[in-house]
């Protein structure tokens, strides 16, 4: 799947957007087989850009790092910081989707859609403001 395929399951209108994006991971991202233990000990952030966003998603392109592909055979909830021109927006999306940006070099990273699984009532505000001021 092509990054401009993946809108075909979006339930909100998204805007395309270009912003910062920290992605907090574990260990598991890069060796989905690590022990249990070691790979929720051992914290890493991913820093990226948002390919588009909206109320319920977000699409974010992680650039630089070799994922396990197994990765996202699980569910799992990461926590990002999202940084708008109003401030940083805190929550924890869900992987939906995801593709290599080049299956040749996988190192050079990825396209992943995500769902809003978790953001607290203040950060939506956040959002939504932003929203108001770009449409």
């Amino acid at each position: 799947m092509s990054i401009s395929d993946a809108g075909e399951s979006r339930q909100a209108p998204r805007r395309l957007a270009r912003h910062d994006v920290c992605l907090n991971v574990n260990l598991s991202l890069f060796d989905s087989q690590a022990p249990t233990a070691d790979t929720l000990k051992q914290q890493f952030i991913l820093y990226g850009t948002t390919h588009d966003l909206s109320d319920s998603g977000v699409a974010v392109i992680i650039t630089n790092v070799k994922i396990d592909k197994r990765f996202f055979d699980e569910a799992h909830l990461l926590p990002l910081t999202l940084f708008l021109p109003n401030g940083q927006v805190k929550m924890e999306i869900s992987p939906v989707r995801w593709n290599l940006l080049d299956a040749i070099q996988p190192e050079n990273g990825f396209f992943m859609g995500a769902k809003l699984s978790s953001i607290s009532e203040d950060q939506r505000a956040l959002l939504r403001q932003y929203f108001d001021t770009t449409q």
